[in-house]
């Protein structure tokens, strides 16, 4: 009797280990997007409205320079992506907001923010170090917000505001 009690307990944490695992993995479809600004949007998240921070990218600030064009960018990449939205999830921040990535069928819409000048690699944050090369390769060609030779950081930013 008790090895059944100790078999069903293992096979309660396998189970549950195996969901938590899974979870951490998998990209949720994402609905009723709303952008907020270049790095933030509101969806439907696994029947909830949620907001999500985008992961390793910082934005330029709505009242920044470059913050509405930022805004517009993000727009126009989920608009482009005919395809569903999907959404992965890696954790919640101290404002409660849910930090990850969003994805189209064939695009890493966060890469891409940061490929099209839209957005900083957030160096605080960053796992994927093939992000700076992306953000390199805007700024040396001048694009979106690299226009500006004298861009500040958004962290930088909202500390001098």
């Amino acid at each position: 009797m008790k090895f059944l009690i100790l078999s069903k307990k293992r096979v309660t944490f396998c189970l549950i280990l195996l969901c938590l695992t899974t979870n951490l993995f998998a990209k949720e479809l994402l609905a009723e997007i709303i952008v907020i600004d270049g790095d933030t949007v509101r969806g439907k998240y696994a029947n909830e409205l949620i907001k999500i921070r985008l992961a390793e990218i910082d934005a330029p600030e709505l009242k920044q320079a470059f913050g509405i064009e930022s805004k517009n960018c993000l727009k126009r990449l989920i608009k482009q992506s005919d395809s569903k939205v999907f959404f992965k999830f890696k954790e919640k921040d101290r404002y409660d907001r849910h930090i990850g990535w969003i994805y189209s069928e064939d695009l890493d819409i966060n890469l891409e923010m940061v490929k099209k000048g839209c957005a900083w690699v957030y160096d605080r944050y960053v796992k994927r170090k093939v992000l700076f090369k992306h953000q390199d390769n805007a700024r040396e060609n001048n694009i979106g917000l690299w226009k500006n030779s004298e861009a500040i950081a958004p962290w930088k930013w909202r500390r001098a505001n």
